[in-house]
C-alpha cells in the first residue's frame, strides 16, 4: 500500500510537470506572435495571402 501511494505521488508530480511545460510553451509562442501595432499590418498580410482583385483603372460608361 505505501508503494502504491509512492507511485500516485510520483505520477502526479511528472503530471503537473507536463503540464507547467505545456503552458511554457504556449505562453512563450503567444508571446513571440504577439507585436503590438502590427494587427493591421497582420490583416491585410491574411488578405493579401487570398489573392484578392485588383483594380486596373478606367471607369465604366453607362451607355
Amino acid at each position: 500500500v505505501v508503494w502504491i501511494d509512492w507511485l500516485f505521488r510520483i505520477m502526479a508530480g511528472r503530471t503537473n510537470a507536463q503540464i507547467a511545460e505545456a503552458l511554457a510553451t504556449l505562453v512563450g509562442i503567444m508571446a513571440r506572435d504577439h507585436q503590438p501595432g502590427r494587427e493591421d499590418e497582420a490583416r491585410l498580410e491574411r488578405f493579401m495571402k487570398h489573392k484578392p482583385p485588383t483594380f486596373t483603372g478606367g471607369c465604366c460608361e453607362v451607355a
